[in-house]
């Protein structure tokens, strides 16, 4: 169920020791599991996330490591923080990253590779909306009535639809 280690974490933590068998540790645990659960929660519209790119170490889609490094560092920090604004600030600069990331690929704006650089498929019960209506001039607006107009290709529209 890992797709980083406690190891993994500390290289983003240069300032906090992650020992193990530690309250600390335990607690740097529990981030990495909230955030690896965050990561799939919001995955998982686009992506099976029962499979072994979101499973493994061995097999994780490269991407998630950082993004889930990142979410984790931020929770630790949060924890860790005992009130430090410098604390809070780099916990929410951390999670404002990973999360950016998240909706690029939620936007598909990214797509998510494996470990051979091959693009994950979808789910394939995963639901993209088109539209039909980006760039059409709408007729009536919520504004001065004189600046309404008819969209200039809109015959031409409405022709090309019947016609597919």
């Amino acid at each position: 169920m890992a797709i980083i280690s406690l190891s993994q974490l500390q290289t983003v933590m240069i300032d906090t020791s992650l020992s193990a068998s530690t309250a600390t540790s335990d607690l740097a645990q529990a981030c990495i599991d909230d955030a690896e659960a965050k990561v799939r929660e919001m995955l998982a519209k686009r992506y099976d996330v029962a499979a072994d790119y979101f499973q493994t170490t061995t097999s994780v889609a490269p991407a998630l490591v950082p993004i889930t490094r990142w979410l984790a560092a931020g929770y630790a920090y949060t924890h860790f923080s005992r009130g430090g604004k410098d604390a809070f600030s780099r916990a929410d600069h951390l999670e404002k990253k990973a999360m950016d990331n998240i909706s690029l690929l939620l936007e598909r704006k990214a797509d998510l590779v494996d470990q051979s650089g091959n693009v994950i498929s979808e789910r394939a019960d995963a639901y993209q909306v088109l539209s039909n209506t980006d760039g059409y001039t709408e007729t009536f607006g919520e504004d001065d009535p004189r600046c309404w107009s008819v969209d200039p290709d809109k015959l031409d529209d409405i022709k090309d639809e019947r016609e597919s």
